[in-house]
């Protein structure tokens, strides 16, 4: 286990004081607990959801260029190549 110091609000430290007294489980164990829940939300997020969060919005011309790969593909099956699991980790592409 891991031992770390945070500093918080006092006005945080009492809401969180208090639900350790009502749940009768140790303050250490409410941040543990809500921690659990952060990191579960946040490892649940959809790919819509991350795209809105990290990424800018395109242009009307570049989104049209995009929906149009999507719906009608160029691949011809006799370009490219086969990569390996470690070409991609080593960057060797």
């Amino acid at each position: 286990m891991i031992r770390k110091s945070i500093t918080i609000e006092e006005a945080e430290y009492e809401k969180l004081n208090n639900i350790a007294h009502r749940e009768k489980i140790s303050f250490s164990e409410v941040i543990r607990k809500a921690m659990n829940i952060y990191i579960n939300q946040y490892e649940d997020i959809s790919l819509v959801e991350y795209i809105k969060k990290n990424c800018g919005y395109v242009s009307d011309e570049e989104e049209k260029e995009l929906l149009s790969w999507i719906e009608e593909p160029d691949l011809d099956p006799n370009e490219g190549s086969e990569l390996t699991i470690e070409q991609i980790i080593k960057g060797n592409l």
